[in-house]
This record gives C-alpha cells, structure tokens and sequence, in this order.
C-alpha cells in the first residue's frame, strides 16, 4: 500500500461521477513487470478496475481514458502495456484500442508468462 501512496510514484485513482472508487493507473516504472525488455522508448501503463465491475464491456472506456490522461500529461511517443499472458479479456481491449503485442517473457521469480504491447502514438506537428 505505501507504493500507491509515495509522492513519487505515478499512481492515480479513478471515481464515477459520484466519487466511488472505480480503478487506478500507473505510469513508468511502477508498470513494469521484472523479466521483460523495457528499453524501447515508450511510456509504461499500469491499471487495475475494481473486480466487480470488470466483464461489463467497460474496459476500453476505462483503458481510452487511461490513455487520454497520459497523452495530456506526459505526451509519450508510444504507450507499453504488461499483461498475464492468461488474461484474454485484457488482452482483447489492449488489441481493440491498436496496441500489438511485442515480446513474451516470463516474470522474475516465479515463472508467470506475461505479454507486452505497444502503441505508438501519430506523429505531432
């Protein structure tokens, strides 16, 4: 819990219109998974959305939302999401919002396989 709370962590919450706890997101190294190639320039996305709210079809809002904060607050070249390999549904809304899969790896420690995937933003003006 303290690593959500650090000042120098980029870690946000996200609220519904009446101010319930509906996710969070992360960005930089707090997304990133021990194991995987992290060298390619783009910025780091973590998420997490409230269990029972997840399989309702409101993953790509949440994640579409995800990303429009972080273009308007870090203006990254790209975007790098760290996924479980096992979970499809993630991996669905990463893929419906142009992210492809990169590099497979598995997680320092234990074993875990995980999927990275990467957005490369248009070029800017």
């Amino acid at each position: 819990m303290r690593t959500f709370l650090g000042p120098r962590n980029n870690y946000y919450t996200i609220a519904d219109a009446s101010g319930d706890l509906v996710g969070y997101c992360c960005f930089g190294p707090d997304a990133q998974v021990g194991g995987g190639d992290y060298t390619a320039c783009a910025l780091d996305v973590g998420l997490g959305m409230r269990p029972h709210l997840t399989g309702q079809g409101r993953g790509l809002a949440f994640f579409s939302a995800i990303l429009d904060f972080g273009r308007r607050t870090f203006a990254p070249q790209a975007f790098r999401v760290t996924v479980a390999a096992f979970n499809q549904r993630a991996l669905r809304v990463y893929e419906k919002a142009g992210f492809r899969a990169t590099q497979t790896f598995r997680r320092d420690g234990d074993g875990l396989p995980f999927v990275i995937l990467i957005h490369q933003e248009p070029a800017t003006l």
